[in-house]
């Protein structure tokens, strides 16, 4: 699988859930989870915050796995290229609209 995180990030804008843009993102993404043990190099890793567990908890596995861009609630918590969103379930939905089309 191969997307646009431009296109991504403009369905974002469009639904109100973008905050911004942190880091310079790579155009196109190679896969995408909300999972870090799932992430394979090139990927674009969703951190949702759940009941029982935070996304944001996996950040750094997540980049060590190779993910080269995240979408984030809170992007101080890495240094990762990240879209900065304000409801991560919402975008999340998005996000895998854009990749699964």
């Amino acid at each position: 699988m191969h997307f646009s995180l431009d296109s991504t990030v403009a369905s974002l804008d469009r639904a109100g859930l973008l905050a911004g843009v942190r880091g310079s993102l790579p155009d196109s993404v190679d896969g995408i989870s909300d999972d870090s043990r799932r992430v394979t190099p090139g990927s674009l890793f969703l951190a949702i915050r759940g009941s029982d567990h935070d996304g944001h908890d996996y950040l750094d596995r997540a980049r060590d796995l190779g993910a080269t861009a995240v979408l984030v609630e809170d992007a101080t918590l890495t240094n990762l290229p990240a879209i900065v969103v304000t409801e991560g379930r919402k975008a999340a939905a998005i996000a895998a609209g854009e990749a699964y089309g």
